[in-house]
């Protein structure tokens, strides 16, 4: 299997890290722009509030 450039912006930053970490032998490089960490994506989801029941 060849190697594999991976490109992420925000949220997609994210995952390509994830990607590159699990799997380190199939990806050449990383280009992030924008890109989540992990802490940050651990704050907003902690600090998201789901409304349900809203009528517009």
């Amino acid at each position: 299997m060849s190697e594999d450039e991976l490109a992420g912006h925000s949220y997609g930053g994210l995952i390509s890290r994830l990607l590159a970490s699990v799997h380190p032998n199939d990806v050449a490089g990383l280009v992030l722009v924008d890109a989540l960490t992990s802490s940050s994506a651990t704050r907003s989801l902690s600090s998201t509030r789901f409304v349900t029941g809203c009528r517009g």
